[in-house]
């Protein structure tokens, strides 16, 4: 059949629908899900062409068709790598845009190439096998390239590379060479396949234009470019259905309705007489809709009402399956003669059913009957008797007498030409022995079925007649001659054996397609189904086996669908006359639930009248399955990536769009929120000396703690490390946040017991407000932050409410780090040195390293200010390590000049003592400064070995063991153990300064000197005293049996240039 302009717009229908719908996608939900839809619909459209052409291959034998649809097949192939590859998508971890692209650019290559050779094919065969392998192994070496070698590059920081535009272009110049070889080779193609392919190729190169102009993904040549590249698979897969299906489908409703073009009653019953179908002819005779006649017994409409269906001759042949040819039937109540045939319809050498055709021959036999009263009447009826009947005559003897004017029609001869011919009936030629056994019949005077025959026209062409003969009596019922009545059914003949034809076509067709496939009329019957639905059929639920209806087949149903669950396809359709896809759930054979996405058409006749539907029916249970383990697997991921993952609280990302959806609450409502920055007080000390399990317990119990201290409506969430934050809504009185903070803080001071150790932690509270404070969710929790700190300041265990003092302490803070940064990467910092004399000989022995910072535009900076910052934010060891070189290069070229017996002291802070390779940094850093170990001597405080004794032991041994020694700095202020103490591997005890100040003044603190000094002996251990500023302090520490002095007595901290001066003229002897 042609398609007009009107079908081929509807075409576009679906595709603009989704089109639609992946632009609302991009819009709400962003590009990447519009991308990955937009794919896969063009994916799903590459399969389903495979599918297609496969299944109907050895029906259609277009080797065209097959090169295309296994062509998109592997392009959907690769299409699938590109949309799995693509930055944010979770099968693979792809760091750059390169892999995608190298797939997405040979994958419409492959396209240009496909279309462009597939010409070829229009007239030459192909080999399917050869061509899939091939196609296979092209799609295996493109994925592989394009993920392993990603050359040459497609995107820089600037956009596409000329490469790419390039290829792009290339693709388009391929496309248009192609669209030119189908126009020279149009004339064999359909036009609509021709119009659907060109329309395809159009598409692509405007696609491949846009994705020239590609400079963002999330820009509009992005959209427009996918969404002119699905539109252009649709059209090739509309050309694809078209060839192998649409039209195919067509022509069955064509012929399944063309008894409409039967000129007389036409009227088809199954084996109990109950009428199936019939045609307009048999609704204008009988005087009702053939929705009224379908099921109903024809004895009741159809046959002499003067008869019971027990008697009825017609009846009875039909019951029996018997064919009967022209018979003659009055219907007195009509006072009407019919010609009635009956034919077998049958399946497998099985009668299923019968078919009528009746023919009104009243005027013919009352004439016949009339003949000899009135000539005139009886020639003029013959005359005008024309088209596809004509009547003849012949004597006893069988010569004929007479043929009517309409045999030229019929036959091709003249009524002359026709009785010159054939003198005698039809000859004794043996094809005619049928003939004459029927005639003979007649001349005996029996009354004569009708008959079929085949004739020869006269331009020598086959021509199908029905026959039904008369015996003609004189007055005494002598039998003179034979009136016989011959109706030409040669359309009917072809018309049924094309029908049979295309119905063992389509048949086969269906049969290649491995879903269930059913064509239904409006009454529920199966008209036509396919293998894999025979094979799932349960006979037992089919009430007739040679009409079984939709819902017995398939649902293994006794009435038809209903309900939402159960929606019926056929209803739906011949309510909107639409395509409908739906899902049904049914127990198969063996009482399992299986899933079924059911996708009904309508189907038309010519006058465009809705005759019936054609369903696929697909099992998608294991999609469903597997959609419903991916949701599952969506619904984990979105908890992980929203909540910290240890104590299942929301993390910074989902505090943070909470935060901010409560303030937008809190503007509309004028009201106010808090937010509560909290830190464990001293919670590293529990992670460095019981290990992180014991510390992830700690943190365990505490979210738990802090969760019961604040209502349902508030939220709880973990930040990292030792920090939580609590939100706090619809707050009408700051009272409930001091209450909140303070019930935080007395839950949390309680001990926490984990593996039979009973922990104590306290918590520093820092709160800002909204809208007091601050407005926005990032400046709420850094106001909170900063009064955190302040909490921290003033003793830890409290809270404090932010104050504007805290952001420029903060902002301060934040410069200085920024500028300590600066001094580390430009070298500003320098290295003071002060030097440690041997109080009893005023000799310079060695000297400690003492980092400044020289500021362009603050000065000098105290030590005191930058190196807890220093400490806080990591940056001590590169600090630390910057000033290790400076004084170890120093030291070298000192013991080159002068004969110092003491050593180089330089401080080691935490941070570097924790370091899994602090041994091996400061050992290249003394060899590249040409420094011996033993010239060298480190300063660690009490408190950082005894935050991991075990480790810093360790660590202090390979130190000492490459002949490094080691000093306990500030001895006395920490909280050392002397069992550990006794353990360490240190050469010298440092006395704090804060001891040598007072000791004039307070007996504890020369108690505490005397003790140290007294210690060090005991222990074998160098002892050295710092911060001696006045002649009564050295005089104390020189009694109590300490040489070694540190301090302002003998020198301030000093640059190398003056300490390099003391170390050539120093004498302090005076002194």
């Amino acid at each position: 059949m042609s398609y007009s302009k009107i079908t081929i717009l509807r075409s576009f229908f679906i595709p603009l629908l989704l089109m639609s719908c992946l632009i609302l996608i991009r819009w709400h939900y962003g590009v990447l899900l519009f991308h990955t839809l937009a794919e896969l619909f063009s994916i799903v459209i590459g399969i389903l062409m495979l599918v297609v052409v496969w299944n109907t291959r050895q029906f259609t034998h277009n080797d065209f068709l097959i090169y295309l649809g296994i062509g998109y097949f592997w392009i959907a192939f690769l299409d699938t790598w590109h949309t799995f590859t693509i930055k944010g998508m979770p099968f693979f971890d792809i760091v750059n845009a390169e892999p995608t692209l190298h797939l997405w650019i040979y994958a419409r290559l492959t396209e240009a190439l496909l279309l462009l050779s597939a010409s070829l094919f229009l007239k030459r065969k192909v080999n399917a096998y050869l061509v899939f392998y091939l196609g296979a192994a092209l799609s295996l070496i493109i994925i592989w390239a394009s993920v392993n070698l990603q050359q040459p590059i497609m995107l820089t920081a600037g956009g596409l590379t000329n490469f790419k535009i390039a290829v792009e272009y290339l693709v388009i110049f391929l496309l248009c060479i192609a669209a030119y070889n189908y126009i020279i080779n149009r004339q064999l193609l359909s036009a609509e396949v021709l119009y659907y392919l060109l329309f395809s190729i159009i598409l692509t190169v405007s696609a491949e234009f846009f994705f020239t102009q590609y400079t963002d993904f999330n820009g509009v040549p992005f959209v427009v470019g996918h969404l002119f590249k699905f539109l252009s698979f649709w059209m090739i897969y509309q050309a694809i259905v078209l060839t192998t299906l649409k039209k195919p489908f067509s022509v069955m409703a064509l012929a399944s309705n063309s008894y409409d073009a039967i000129p007389h009653v036409a009227v088809v019953v199954d084996k109990l007489g109950m009428i199936s179908q019939l045609n307009r002819c048999a609704e204008n005779e009988a005087g009702l809709a053939k929705e009224v006649l379908l099921h109903q017994h024809i004895h009741k409409y159809f046959h002499p009402e003067n008869t019971t269906i027990q008697s009825c001759e017609l009846c009875t042949h039909i019951y029996k399956g018997q064919s009967l040819d022209s018979k003659l039937v009055h219907f007195p109540e009509k006072n009407q003669w019919m010609v009635i045939s009956l034919a077998a319809i049958k399946s497998a050498n099985i009668t299923s059913g019968m078919i009528q055709s009746s023919t009104d021959v009243t005027a013919q036999v009352i004439a016949s009957q009339r003949l000899e009263k009135s000539e005139t009447k009886y020639r003029n009826l013959i005359k005008n008797l024309k088209g596809h009947y004509f009547i003849y005559a012949h004597d006893a003897k069988g010569m004929f007498t007479y043929v009517s004017d309409s045999m030229t029609q019929i036959l091709g001869y003249t009524a002359d030409e026709f009785l010159h011919h054939y003198e005698k009936y039809l000859t004794d030629d043996p094809i005619n022995k049928k003939v004459h056994f029927y005639t003979d019949k007649a001349l005996k005077g029996e009354t004569q079925k009708p008959y079929e025959l085949s004739v020869y026209h006269k331009d020598a062409s086959i021509r199908y007649i029905e026959v039904t003969e008369l015996p003609v009596f004189d007055d005494h019922g002598k039998v003179t001659g034979v009136d016989g009545i011959a109706r030409d059914i040669t359309d009917k003949h072809f018309a049924e054996h094309e029908k049979d034809m295309q119905q063992r076509f389509l048949q086969s067709i269906i049969d290649g397609i491995h879903d269930p496939v059913m064509v239904i009329d409006k009454n529920y019957q199966v008209k036509l189904m396919n293998t894999p639905i025979k094979k799932m059929m349960n006979n037992s639920n089919v009430t007739d086996i040679t009409n079984p209806k939709c819902y017995e087949v398939f649902y293994n149903r006794s009435t038809p669908c209903d309900g939402i669950d159960h929606v019926c396809s056929l209803k739906e359709v011949i309510s909107t006359k639409k395509s409908i896809t739906v899902v049904h759930n049914h127990l198969d054979l063996q009482g399992i639930k299986h899933y079924f996405e059911l996708s009904s058409a309508p189907l038309w006749n010519d006058e465009h009248n809705f005759i019936g539907v054609i369903e696929s029916s697909r099992d998608i249970t294991n999609h469903l399955r597997i959609q419903d383990e991916l949701r599952k697997q969506k619904d984990i991921l979105s908890f992980q990536v929203h909540h910290d993952i240890l104590t299942q609280l929301p993390n910074r990302l989902l505090l943070l769009d909470r935060l901010k959806q409560s303030i937008k609450k809190a503007y509309r409502n004028k009201q106010k929120l808090a937010v509560l920055f909290i830190d464990l007080d001293h919670f590293k000390e529990i992670n460095d000396s019981l290990g992180h399990n014991v510390g992830d317990q700690v943190l365990i119990n505490a979210a738990d703690r802090l969760k019961r201290c604040v209502r349902e409506t508030d939220t709880v969430a973990r930040l990292g490390g030792d920090e939580f934050t609590v939100l706090i809504e619809d707050i009408y009185d700051n009272d409930i946040v001091t209450d909140i903070a303070a019930n935080i803080i007395e839950v949390l001071q309680k001990s926490f017991v984990v593996e039979e150790h009973s922990l104590y932690v306290t918590s520093s509270i820092g709160i800002s407000l909204y809208p007091h404070d601050a407005e926005s969710a990032d400046n709420l929790l850094r106001n909170a932050d900063a009064a955190m700190y302040k909490a921290k300041d003033e003793g830890r265990n409290t809270y404090r409410f932010y104050t504007e003092d805290m952001t420029q302490k903060a902002f301060e803070h934040i410069l200085m780090e920024r500028n300590l940064r600066h001094a580390l990467k430009n070298n500003d910092l320098i290295v003071y040195y002060q030097p440690q004399v041997n109080g009893k000989t005023n000799q310079i022995v060695g000297m400690e390293a003492l980092v400044r910072w020289q500021h362009k535009e603050l000065g000098l900076i105290s030590p005191a200010r930058f190196i807890p910052l220093a400490e806080k934010t990591g940056l001590i060891i590169p600090l630390g390590e910057q000033v290790f070189d400076q004084a170890s290069e120093q030291m070298a070229l000192w013991m080159k000049d002068y004969e110092l017996t003491g050593r180089m002291s330089i401080n080691l802070s935490f941070k570097q003592l924790q370091q899994e390779n602090i041994v091996e940094t400061l050992l290249a850093i003394l060899k590249t400064n040409n420094c011996e170990t033993q010239w060298i001597e480190l300063e660690i405080t009490e408190d950082h070995v005894m935050n991991n004794p075990e480790r810093a032991i360790a660590t202090l041994q390979k130190l000492q063991e490459n002949g490094i020694e080691i000093a306990i700095d500030d001895f006395g202020t920490g909280y050392s153990s002397l069992s550990y103490l006794k353990h360490l591997p240190i050469n010298k005890l440092k006395i704090d300064q804060s001891f040598v100040r007072d000791i004039a003044e307070d007996e504890d603190n020369r108690s505490i000197i005397t003790s140290t000094i007294s210690l060090a002996k005991n222990m074998k251990l160098n002892v050295i005293a710092e911060g001696v500023e006045t002649i009564e302090q050295k005089q104390f520490i020189l009694e109590q049996g300490c040489d070694l002095i540190q301090g302002y007595y003998y020198s301030r901290p000093v640059p190398e240039k003056e300490m390099t001066e003391l170390l050539n003229s120093a004498d302090w002897q005076a002194l």
